[in-house]
């Protein structure tokens, strides 16, 4: 039916390592971006009430990023990750990390081809600052 094994990914070699990020970045140029659906009311035991939804513009965005690079060349594989704004480095953080310890999900959609970048996470909007 259907192959459900993810390929292996060869571990990296020293001097190089992978990574993962959380990276924050803050748009050069505002985007709209269609808004997700959300209920219109929470319901407790007491009372059902709405909610407020963000609007306007999204200004940025977290994404998660995985990349295989020298220990040195870490902030600059981040900052060209971020080809649509710039990074907000006091919310962006990143460690080294093991392919194979990931998530399956993150897995199955890791490329390793002639970038740095194995790994990019789909993008979570934020609308204020």
């Amino acid at each position: 039916m259907f192959n459900l094994t993810i390929p292996a990914v060869a571990p990296a070699v020293a001097p190089q390592s992978d990574y993962s990020a959380r990276i924050c970045v803050i748009l050069f140029v505002a985007l709209d971006v269609p808004e997700e659906p959300l209920p219109s009311f929470v319901v407790t035991e007491s009372a059902m009430i709405p909610i407020e939804r963000e609007s306007g513009p999204a200004v940025g965005y977290y994404r998660e990023v995985g990349f295989r690079c020298l220990p040195g060349d870490v902030v600059d594989v981040i900052d060209f990750a971020a080809d649509d704004g710039e990074v907000h480095w006091g919310r962006t953080e990143w460690h080294e990390t093991e392919i194979d310890s990931l998530p399956r999900a993150v897995r199955r959609r890791v490329a390793l081809d002639h970038e740095a970048v194995w790994y990019r996470g789909e993008r979570e909007y934020f609308r204020h600052w």
